[in-house]
């Protein structure tokens, strides 16, 4: 693993906003210092971040030319013409609308993701912990009914009655 890529999977996979981690990203990622991210940074970046995740087995492997329609369509605007490079403010709105249209879930899709997955994780912990308190009622009421002992009376039905 690169310095690259350990940067990418901080970035990624840390705490923060995605503000914060796209601005760590464009920082580290815009290679010759000029606050704007070429074709090339943006390759650099989505390579490193796909390579990173992928040693995780978080997401599969893109293929060259993935990456590469990835950069393309990135730099592409809305009306259809190339621009080279992005701003840190372009940088950020692309992260958060970016899509793979191969149907793989892109590295750089995984930052504007990675909130709904944090709350998901909470909501299945939030809900995981009020099991592990309903057990232990459970376990206090089933202590209860094991103190007490099934007893016949004369009008042969069972009542439970303490020991």
């Amino acid at each position: 693993m690169d310095v690259f890529e350990v940067f990418a999977l901080l970035s990624t996979l840390c705490r923060g906003s995605l503000a914060d981690k796209a601005s760590l990203l464009f920082a580290v990622f815009d290679v010759d210092n000029t606050s704007d991210m070429s074709e090339d940074e943006l390759a650099l970046l989505i390579n490193a971040t796909n390579s990173a995740l992928s040693k995780l087995r978080i997401i599969d492997v893109m293929a060259e030319d993935e990456v590469e329609y990835a950069v393309a369509l990135a730099f592409t605007d809305h009306s259809g013409r190339t621009r080279h490079h992005f701003s840190p403010v372009d940088f950020l709105y692309w992260i958060r609308t970016h899509e793979t249209p191969l149907g793989l879930l892109g590295p750089l899709s995984l930052l504007a993701k990675l909130q709904d997955i944090i709350a998901l994780i909470n909501e299945r912990a939030t809900h995981l912990t009020s099991l592990i308190n309903f057990d232990n009622v459970a376990d206090t009421i089933l202590l209860k009914l094991m103190a007490t002992q099934p007893r016949i009376n004369t009008k042969t039905h069972a009542t439970l009655l303490p020991r």
